[in-house]
């Protein structure tokens, strides 16, 4: 996802966007009250709605996260413009639809990472583990990404060797 390929569309998708769960787009679970751009992503904020089903998963989600588990979050879009660089699909102009509370999201840093009653509740050293938690995802996160980057390395490097080798009369 490059970055600004959701700006076109997240004022519209404060007013039509909605949460879900697992991608469930016939039971919406809750409302888009924010949405923003920043450097490193998208982060939203949202409402569950009342119903029994959304409050079923409000409570869910609160005791995940009470119990320091990782919960992902996936969106719904359609694909405006993207280009491919190498293997990757960059997306670079999207419509937004929805977001959507999953267990083992796309892109691995994307979690929810706070309610509003725990937000509320949270004394600074409960606000500090959770930022510490947050830098420890972070900080696994980029070593994946390094790790990732050193097998695309040598999976290029293998792939050039089987093209040189296929050139060579075999003996």
């Amino acid at each position: 996802m490059r970055k600004g390929a959701y700006s076109r569309t997240l004022g519209q998708f404060v007013q039509r966007g909605f949460i879900s769960w697992a991608h469930d787009w016939a039971n919406p679970i809750g409302m888009v009250t924010s949405a923003v751009e920043p450097a490193d992503g998208l982060w939203i904020s949202g409402q569950f709605q009342s119903d029994g089903a959304s409050q079923r998963i409000r409570t869910l989600v609160r005791e995940r996260l009470g119990a320091g588990k990782f919960l992902g979050l996936s969106i719904g879009y359609k694909a405006e413009e993207w280009h491919r660089e190498g293997d990757v699909r960059v997306l670079t102009d999207i419509t937004l639809y929805e977001v959507s509370i999953v267990t083992v999201p796309a892109e691995p840093r994307a979690h929810v990472s706070v309610t509003k009653d725990d937000r509320q509740s949270l004394s600074p050293t409960q606000r500090e583990l959770t930022l510490a938690k947050r830098k420890l995802l972070q900080r696994e996160v980029e070593a994946l990404e390094r790790e990732t980057a050193v097998l695309r390395e040598g999976l290029a490097s293998r792939r050039t060797l089987l093209r040189f080798a296929a050139l060579t009369p075999s003996g």
